[in-house]
């Protein structure tokens, strides 16, 4: 059975519930299920269980792609499975983060193997190229990933479409989600690793 984290935090089940909210939520629920708070007597394990469960709804609540598949979860419906059909704006971008990654670790790779400071300094416009790259990649996404937070919010009024055109919009944000923030933390990975070159 599936842990409804929306009502454990006692927040509606929206796609793009207020964050604030949910982190007041959970900071008021935290003071009274947190292992060190709990009353003499109280199972452990029991309690234990119960603040991991309050920290991972708060985690999940928190996390847009996360939450979306909790959403679909709780609303009986699937996540959309690999391979699923992806927007050709995603699609395209395959070929940008795989170019903009294996750059990166190219010049990464030749800076560890330099063995001095002479040929480490030859390799800084090599190294500024990739920051650019990295950088210019990182805002196409960051972008891409702001613009589906404003779509995830607008699906808050469940009136605006009928509930299997939400559902679907469900699944393609996720999807989204899943791609996005995939990519970024790869991106900000590299990225800082290039700055210590």
């Amino acid at each position: 059975m599936i842990t409804d984290f929306f009502a454990l935090l006692d927040q509606p089940r929206l796609p793009w519930p207020d964050q604030a909210e949910v982190k007041q939520a959970f900071h008021e629920k935290s003071k009274t299920a947190h292992p060190d708070a709990r009353p003499a007597g109280t199972d452990a394990a029991e309690a234990d269980a119960a603040f991991a469960k309050l920290s991972e709804g708060y985690q999940v609540l928190q996390d847009p792609k996360r939450r979306l598949g909790h959403l679909l979860a709780l609303e009986g419906e699937t996540q959309p499975a690999a391979g699923a059909e992806i927007a050709d704006d995603i699609a395209i971008l395959f070929q940008t983060v795989a170019g903009a990654t294996q750059e990166a670790e190219r010049v990464l790779e030749k800076f560890s193997a330099a063995s001095n400071p002479l040929s480490r300094s030859l390799l800084q416009s090599e190294v500024k190229a990739a920051r650019t790259r990295m950088a210019s990649t990182l805002k196409t996404l960051l972008e891409l990933q702001t613009r589906a937070e404003n779509e995830t919010k607008a699906l808050n009024n469940p009136a605006a479409r009928s509930p299997d055109e939400r559902v679907r919009e469900l699944q393609r944000l996720y999807t989204r989600f899943a791609y996005l923030t995939r990519w970024i933390g790869e991106l900000n990975e590299k990225q800082t690793r290039l700055s210590c070159c």
